[in-house]
């Protein structure tokens, strides 16, 4: 990704976002809002940027809020997806750009979920990868980390969201920059089981941070890509990273989410795509509706593409051509 081609803006609340550009190749063509999850940066979608920008489309790829070249807040008030909402479409504002086809991974799909939201205009289209669409919870729900860990233990045998429980620790930026190395291991692992016995299990994260372990690394990334990417996080720091796990365990999100009518949940009958992380033992779409009690998924009829990848959560690193194909079929559908 061409560094001449970054630029940023200041949102209507004062937070400045630092963001890949490129207009479409023709006018009037499609123009991809590409939103990273944690830890990341737009870092994360260069393999897709470089094919679709090959094939004319307009690309908008930010450092989201606590990353990059981003501000850096850290009160978790900040990240309420509300606001990064308002942020997004700031952006968008900024370009001029009046819809956008809009795409999460991980935490990217609660921002992509909640503009669509809020900001229905200006989205084209929709596209989802590993965790799916979260609607917003019944009037009166409390978040329960503990419940959530015990639904998932219960029907598929173990935790997911132990580690949620660290990353919310005040100490977790600190022992986080610590270990990097360490941390970044078990981020892209040679073998994703290794999750769910020394990440998602309460405690676990912590333990197997600080052991000193030596965990195997992924072949498919790349030492070029794992530098880069060692380069950014240590940059910026955790603190900020850490406060997209604390809006949600301290109930701070879930109370922003009450403020959403229960009839503006409803996704709108526009071109969705979704693509499952079959190997993903975390963040598949399956597990969180389970953790959260969303008893059937709401991607599903006619406007919605569904694709499965023999691939973990870091499908973007790991298959990259398969996702930005599948991604570019999808958008010639419509």
């Amino acid at each position: 990704m061409d560094l001449s081609s970054y630029k940023t803006v200041q949102t209507s609340r004062g937070m400045t976002y630092h963001y890949y550009f490129s207009l479409p190749r023709r006018e009037g063509g499609k123009t991809l809002l590409l939103i990273h999850g944690f830890p990341g940066s737009s870092f994360d979608w260069h393999h897709q940027v470089t094919y679709l920008e090959e094939r004319g489309y307009g690309l908008i790829v930010p450092d989201m809020l606590g990353y990059g070249g981003s501000s850096k807040p850290t009160d978790p008030n900040a990240y309420r997806h509300s606001l990064i909402a308002n942020d997004l479409k700031d952006i968008l504002d900024a370009e001029r750009i009046q819809q956008a086809i809009v795409i999460g991974h991980d935490w990217g799909t609660l921002a992509t979920a909640r503009l669509v939201i809020y900001h229905p205009e200006r989205v084209q289209a929709l596209g989802f990868l590993t965790v799916g669409y979260l609607p917003p919870p019944p009037p009166g729900t409390k978040f329960d980390l503990n419940a959530c860990n015990e639904r998932t233990k219960k029907v598929f045998g173990h935790e997911v969201f132990g580690y949620w429980e660290f990353f919310s620790a005040p100490d977790a930026g600190e022992v986080t920059m610590a270990n990097l190395e360490t941390m970044l291991d078990m981020n892209f692992p040679a073998d994703y089981e290794m999750w769910k016995t020394d990440v998602t299990p309460t405690g676990a994260y912590r333990a197997s941070l600080t052991s000193g372990k030596a965990y195997p690394r992924a072949e498919w990334m790349s030492p070029q890509d794992r530098a880069r990417i060692t380069e950014i996080l240590r940059k910026g720091g955790f603190e900020a990273p850490s406060c997209y796990y604390k809006v949600q365990t301290s109930g701070i999100q879930i109370e922003d989410d009450q403020q959403i009518p229960p009839e503006k949940g409803a996704l709108p009958k526009i071109p969705i795509f979704f693509g499952d992380a079959l190997k993903d033992p975390v963040a598949r779409e399956e597990l969180f509706l389970c953790a959260f009690g969303i008893p059937e998924s709401p991607l599903k009829g006619e406007n919605v593409t569904r694709k499965a990848f023999d691939a973990g959560h870091w499908l973007m690193f790991e298959k990259p051509d398969e996702v930005s194909e599948a991604l570019n079929g999808w958008l010639e559908s419509f």
